[in-house]
């Protein structure tokens, strides 16, 4: 069973059924570490508003009993897993999940009429519901795993060479610096910008998995700080990255004209635009982001957008010229230049209401950039 959280309070909402020990069943929520009601809007959508939901401390309680099984049937379309219904002493049944019975089995006792032996509490993987026993090992490692997602780490705590641990309890990371960092990600590999970057330390040890060299603009996946003083390795670590295909000192840049993939004002756009509903007689597509020179070294990231309007309603699918407008839009919110060989970005927001024609569009320039590196074969984009 993976780290669950274990939240505080809970939220418990209730439908009137007649094969439950107390007619009714819940539909069990909870406040997560911000204060926030999680699923507050399915919970909402599933009870019997006429039947006042219930706030519950959530401590170890006994007197939990297996009830039936639920679920596990087909009809058509209309298919249902099997869950196992639980009683709460508190008055009200809920539904687990069969793995999350057969590990309450294989931590405690069962007896028939009597119920599960000792205390549990409710938790969560993810956005699915368990009932956790409180004597089992997972219950103290879930009890961590809760703590530290309550805990953060900002710019300010930042120190070259320090580690820090994850919300997931998982990694221990070595922070480097802010470096320019090549991406290997799937969707923006090869892509370089400057980024806080992180040594994993358990990397090769068969307990990590990923890359070895982190690089993020976010610290929300962040806990804590645990050492105060540098490591006596962060030197080496540095050197390493330094040589790795994750950092890159700009040499020189090269722009590309952009062939823009817009469709056609005349003929079908079907396939373009994946069917077309008659219910949705205005569609928004992302033709693209790309990039406008602003000065030497310094480009203007772009959205662009396409409009597709309807003209005439009655025409159902509209194929054809007369069916249909294009208009494009654009958006941006930040600016990329270069700096003493290190990329950089600043967060610049432009207001943009101009509607621009396929013509125009085509005709402004849009480039991609790319950037040869010192000292290395490959090469990286913004």
């Amino acid at each position: 069973m993976n780290k669950l959280f274990i939240p505080k309070k809970i939220n418990v909402g209730f439908q009137a059924r007649q094969d439950t020990y107390t007619k009714k069943l819940a539909y069990v929520i909870y406040w997560d570490d911000k204060g926030k009601l999680r699923k507050e809007k399915s919970w909402n959508s599933w009870r019997n508003n006429k039947i006042s939901p219930e706030e519950f401390e959530n401590v170890p309680t006994d007197g939990f009993v297996l009830n039936k099984k639920a679920g596990g049937y087909s009809s058509g379309w209309n298919h249902r897993q099997t869950y196992c219904r639980v009683y709460d002493p508190r008055g009200f049944e809920f539904e687990i999940t069969i793995p999350n019975l057969l590990f309450i089995l294989q931590e405690c006792n069962a007896y028939k009429g009597k119920g599960l032996e000792g205390e549990f509490v409710y938790a969560w993987d993810g956005t699915d519901l368990a009932l956790l026993p409180a004597h089992c090992k997972e219950y103290q490692d879930s009890l961590k795993f809760t703590e530290l997602q309550h805990k953060k780490v900002g710019v300010k705590d930042l120190v070259d060479g320090c580690f820090y641990k994850t919300k997931k309890n998982e990694k221990e990371l070595m922070y480097l610096g802010k470096f320019n960092y090549i991406s290997d990600d799937y969707g923006t590999r090869g892509q370089i910008s400057k980024r806080h970057v992180f040594f994993d330390s358990k990397k090769g040890s068969g307990y990590s998995y990923g890359p070895k060299f982190i690089g993020t603009n976010s610290l929300t996946f962040l806990a804590e700080k645990i050492t105060d003083t540098p490591s006596d390795e962060f030197s080496g670590r540095i050197e390493e990255f330094s040589k790795s295909k994750y950092s890159g000192t700009v040499k020189h840049l090269t722009k590309s004209m952009v062939k823009l993939n817009l469709p056609t004002e005349n003929g079908s756009s079907y396939n373009y635009w994946g069917g077309y509903r008659k219910d949705r007689d205005t569609l928004k597509k992302k033709i693209g982001s790309h990039y406008l020179a602003e000065g030497d070294g310094v480009f203007r990231l772009y959205t662009i957008w396409c409009i597709r309007e309807l003209k005439d309603k009655s025409r159902g699918y509209g194929y054809y010229k007369d069916d249909y407008n294009h208009e494009y839009k654009l958006t941006s919110s930040k600016i990329v230049f270069l700096k003493d060989g290190e990329m950089a970005s600043r967060t610049s927001k432009l207001v943009d209401d101009k509607s621009y024609t396929d013509k125009e569009i085509r005709k402004m320039g849009f480039v991609n950039v790319s950037y040869a590196l010192e000292g290395k074969n490959q090469k990286a984009t913004a």
